[in-house]
């Protein structure tokens, strides 16, 4: 049985030794070089230096005008850069002590060549991991309350809508539906409210916690008169842009808002007395998000 592992243990070296690659080549190896074991010294220094894996040494040998012509090269294996080359010319009686020669050139070599350095500038870049990320599209739905001032005429509303905002995380289209409830006017014998049902269209952008959110907004605005001795009724048409800065918080987004339009309207009586509605809006706006769907 021990005979049968020790066989077995020197099969496997072989093998390991065989799949090893070659770090030596002699070329052209006449007398001069050979029997020498060049090849087996050059090996070992080149292991013992830890560049079997990163260089080649080439030893070749040929004839000159007087002697031989002894040349040692080192050789990069991945780039093919020749990182050193160095000729020797020998004579008949020099043959003997050539494979210390070589020896010691190769030494000097790798103790002065930055191998590790060289070593990491050639070796090719590891692939980067990239990660593709894409922002899904979001469709979300948000009720809303908001408690204005409005002026020149000083007065205040309150309005209830749902809003729907579709796109990315950060930058939407806005729509929006509300219902709008002025405070009460005095104006002459009676007083008159304003009533709006209102469409808007915009677009909102979220930086952290914080949203700007802008619209056109259009719509009817009804008037209606109580408290004459004869009330009428009016609609109108209404438009508006409005800007509001919202900040989110537990669930909730809050921030001002200001609204302005372009339509100066006026309500007067049959007695002559005169009003013009409110064109600019100051507020407040509480919205409740209830409602998303990624696709």
């Amino acid at each position: 049985m021990f005979y049968r592992l020790t066989i077995l243990l020197l099969l496997v070296s072989s093998t390991a030794w065989a799949a090893a690659p070659a770090v030596v080549h002699l070329e052209s190896q006449t007398a001069c070089l050979s029997g020498q074991g060049i090849a087996a010294r050059l090996e070992a220094l080149v292991d013992k230096h830890g560049a079997r894996k990163h260089l080649s040494v080439i030893v070749s040998d040929a004839p000159a005008t007087a002697g031989r012509l002894a040349r040692l090269r080192v050789v990069g294996n991945r780039t093919g850069e020749v990182l050193l080359e160095r000729e020797f010319a020998l004579q008949v009686e020099d043959c003997p002590s050539a494979g210390d020669l070589l020896v010691v050139v190769l030494e000097e070599f790798f103790e002065s060549f930055p191998l590790q350095e060289w070593v990491g500038s050639t070796e090719p870049p590891r692939p980067e991991t990239i990660f593709v990320t894409r922002d899904l599209a979001e469709l979300a739905g948000q009720a809303f309350l908001a408690l204005d001032s409005r002026w020149p005429e000083p007065g205040a509303d309150i309005e209830l809508g749902l809003a729907l905002d579709m796109g990315s995380s950060r930058h939407r289209l806005v729509g929006s539906a509300a219902l709008r409830l002025c405070a009460a006017h005095d104006l002459g014998g009676g007083s008159y409210i304003e009533s709006l049902v209102l469409l808007g269209v915009g677009w909102r952008s979220v930086f952290g916690k914080w949203m700007l959110r802008a619209e056109a907004r259009s719509g009817a605005l009804l008037i209606s008169g109580f408290g004459y001795p004869k009330n009428y009724q009016r609609w109108m048409l209404w438009a508006e842009a409005q800007l509001g800065v919202l900040w989110a918080w537990k669930g909730v987004l809050l921030g001002p808002q200001i609204a302005v339009s372009p339509l100066w309207h006026q309500v007067e009586t049959t007695a002559g007395a005169k009003r013009t509605l409110p064109w600019l809006r100051v507020g407040l706006v509480l919205a409740w998000p209830f409602w998303s769907e990624k696709f």
